[in-house]
């Protein structure tokens, strides 16, 4: 994933697993997500496998609605001197929503229903 920015409190060697996951988290909630990338690995033969990377432009539906993402400088640079292309990414992102606007939907859907949405998850490879 790359984000709109990766600085968050500063780091200290004596940070415990748990600090370092808190610091981790509160950068991955400030800053938003600007592209994701994934890669299925599916056989090709005995002990060999064929990788497929995917990436995509992504926005959250937030920003499309409220008009502002907050970007740290040297995130932009960094990813510019690296090939990140932001005219595809304003043109032709995929949208998504976060946890807050997921759980908005969800109430609202549940208004006028006494049974609880289910998500079912798919086998993408068998």
């Amino acid at each position: 994933m790359e984000f709109t920015g990766i600085r968050g409190r500063p780091e200290r060697a004596t940070d415990t697993a748990q600090e370092r996951y808190a610091k981790m988290k509160d950068v991955a909630q400030k800053f938003r997500i600007i592209q994701f990338g994934f890669t299925l690995f599916l056989p090709n033969a005995p002990d060999q496998y064929v990788a497929y990377p995917f990436n995509a432009y992504v926005m959250q539906d937030e920003c499309f609605r409220q008009g502002f993402i907050g970007m740290e400088v040297s995130a932009l640079q960094f990813l510019t001197e690296h090939g990140m292309d932001f005219n595809k990414w304003i043109k032709e992102s995929v949208s998504y929503i976060g946890s807050y606007d997921e759980e908005k939907l969800r109430n609202e859907e549940n208004k006028d229903s006494e049974q609880p949405i289910e998500l079912s998850e798919k086998k993408l490879v068998e």
